[in-house]
């Protein structure tokens, strides 16, 4: 009995501590930067509504916004996000989500149809993910075009290489590195990365002044970007 009362205390100690971290631990975690780095977030209307002016005085110093998805969705909040950050010292960017479901050349327009890039600090980007995608996964070859369709023609409109925002995933299947020589934003779960990226993410557990909830903080070396700050 009294071995069963303190394997039960034990597992109500492992319970709490666990709880403390994932509540309040990593919710604040926030890494060592390293010379040139700076904190930064990525945002959808999953957030809901944002303190813009609270996030710029909190330490994030740049955001991605989602723009658009597909070849016809548009984030509901992406105007009023994109609005609302330009008007502090933020250095913003937005991005697409890249769908198995749509031609690349049609996707491309619609990101180009919504988006001013000329108003952008930072390079758009495409997110590229197999999770919440569409459940049809593409040839190597078909995704090779398409992707190649959809690059093409936002980097002419844009002026500018795009960011890639790989999930592992999708490295693992598609390689798309062989095919493009990009910068690349990556998750890499509470470690820095074993190489140098331009961008990489913590996760999306992380409390920012401004963001109402959890939101992905990411750590960017943003002299390896073409960043062209609002005159």
């Amino acid at each position: 009995m009294r071995v069963l009362k303190w394997l039960s205390g034990c597992v109500l100690s492992v319970a709490l501590v666990a709880t403390i971290v994932w509540w309040w631990w990593l919710p604040n975690y926030r890494p060592g930067l390293e010379s040139g780095e700076v904190f930064g977030i990525d945002v959808s209307h999953h957030q809901g509504p944002i303190d813009w002016p609270a996030v710029a005085d909190s330490e994030a110093e740049f955001v991605y916004i989602k723009a658009t998805e597909g070849m016809d969705w548009i984030d509901p909040r992406f105007e009023e996000n994109w609005r609302a950050s330009s008007a502090t010292d933020l250095l913003i960017g937005p991005y697409h989500f890249f769908t198995f479901c749509s031609p690349g050349r049609e996707q491309a327009d619609h990101f180009i149809s919504i988006v001013d890039f000329d108003s952008a600090d930072l390079p758009p980007a495409v997110d590229l993910e197999i999770a919440g995608n569409c459940t049809t996964l593409p040839s190597r070859g078909e995704m090779k075009t398409e992707l190649s369709t959809f690059v093409e023609l936002v980097e002419q409109a844009a002026g500018r290489e795009l960011v890639f925002n790989v999930g592992a995933e999708f490295v693992e299947v598609y390689q798309p590195f062989e095919w493009f020589d990009r910068p690349e934003w990556a998750l890499n779960f509470l470690r820095r990365p074993g190489e140098p990226l331009p961008i990489w993410q913590l996760g999306g557990v992380y409390w920012v002044e401004g963001v109402d909830g959890r939101v992905d903080l990411n750590v960017g070396a943003l002299d390896d970007l073409d960043v062209r700050t609002r005159e």
